[in-house]
């Protein structure tokens, strides 16, 4: 299902674009509706015809986008229907229309629909938070560290909240998630999250994280069933204790990413050669067999797939990095999934950042409890299992 909001036509109806293919007038947005180039807090047509190289177009020139920029309406704002002749808007809806229907046919025919669609939901969804921009900026001025500018302006705020974060998807291969407006907070130092501040005295900011996220799905995608530590499960069971913990954290780098030998050289026991460990990792996450089916995946089709029907062109044919941007592309997918199972679950939760596998939220303080022992619990993920996460409340 379609729609074009009602912001670019200067009425009080959508353009409702159905099943059939027909199109209705209507007051109501239908549920689990694509925006087509309007309504930038709903899931857009425009992230699914980059995932497929579409060329959307636009219903308007770029030199009327740029003038209404400079009097602050964004285009998705601007009644477009009614600052050109009829005829022309009406070729240009019609342009939009048949490509969007093209990108979501093919959107449809890959089996990926569902999860990108509650990937969509999560990464327009966040809100908008408070935070004490003067804090931050004596914070390190007073500390010494140098800070981007650019990354430090991005936090700016003339009143108390900040521009809400708005993500993309479809801007890397793999689906790893990059902002297009907003704070940076990506690329922001860790320690400007500390400056991030609850609406009110009774509610709470924390952060939760999904722990060892890609080992641990690499290992149920190889039909394993990992320990909430999938660290010292592998040091026990793969390498009987010869390795400890943050040994086999740094010994996943050179087996995942194809990176790290000499370091990990440096890190094991006399008598364990890294090429051994390495080796031994990739058996245990079933490697040789999974960049097997990929390169025959890409082969036939010149792309591969995640676990979840997107398709991946990857930044190599060398096996770690076939495996690499496979994995990294399914762990995008989970964590996006499972974020989207929390603020379900818990509809009193606000989503403010993503960071990766990390979610930035706020609730009640009187929820606090119910908030950790969900978490702790760990996210079910269908067809997958389960993926605890951390807690951790961030504190100014």
């Amino acid at each position: 299902m379609l729609y074009v909001h009602r912001s670019i036509f200067g009425k009080h109806q959508h353009l409702i674009l159905d099943a059939n293919d027909t199109l209705t007038w209507s007051n109501k947005i239908p549920d689990k509706s694509w925006a087509v180039n309007s309504d930038p807090a709903a899931p857009q047509i425009e992230e699914v015809c980059e995932l497929f190289g579409v060329e959307l177009g636009s219903f308007l020139d770029p030199e009327q986008v740029a003038a209404f920029k400079i009097l602050g309406v964004e285009e998705s704002q601007i009644p477009a229907a009614l600052i050109q002749p009829a005829s022309k808007f009406k070729t240009r809806l019609q342009n939009v229309i048949d490509r969007s229907l093209e990108a979501f046919r093919l959107l449809a025919s890959s089996g990926y629909m569902e999860t990108f669609y509650l990937e969509q939901e999560v990464l327009r969804g966040t809100s908008p938070s408070k935070y004490d921009y003067a804090g931050v900026c004596n914070y390190f001025k007073k500390s010494g560290r140098r800070i981007n500018q650019s990354v430090l302006r991005s936090f700016h705020t003339d009143g108390k909240f900040l521009n809400r974060a708005v993500y993309s998807n479809t801007h890397t291969s793999t689906g790893r998630m990059t902002i297009v407006s907003g704070p940076q907070i990506l690329t922001a130092p860790k320690e400007m999250r500390q400056f991030i501040r609850p609406c009110s005295s009774d509610m709470v900011v924390a952060q939760a994280d999904f722990i060892s996220l890609e080992p641990r799905l690499g290992r149920i995608l190889a039909g394993g069933k990992p320990d909430r530590d999938v660290y010292e499960t592998i040091g026990a069971q793969v390498f009987d204790g010869k390795l400890n913990r943050e040994q086999v954290k740094k010994a996943f780098l050179p087996a995942i990413y194809g990176a790290g030998h000499r370091t990990l050289s440096a890190l094991l026991p006399p008598g364990l050669k890294a090429k051994s460990i390495i080796q031994q990792l990739q058996d245990y996450l079933n490697f040789d067999k999974i960049v097997k089916e990929k390169c025959a995946e890409l082969e036939r089709a010149g792309t591969m797939t995640n676990h979840f029907g997107r398709l991946i062109t990857p930044s190599s044919n060398r096996d770690t990095v076939i495996y690499n941007n496979w994995l990294q592309s399914s762990a995008v997918s989970v964590a996006l999934l499972g974020f989207s199972e929390f603020l379900n679950k818990l509809p009193y939760v606000t989503s403010l950042f993503l960071i990766h596998d990390a979610i930035i939220f706020e609730f009640p303080k009187s929820k606090e409890n119910e908030v950790k022992n969900f978490l702790n619990s760990g996210i079910d993920i269908k067809d997958l299992g389960n993926f605890p996460m951390s807690y951790l409340p961030i504190e100014g």
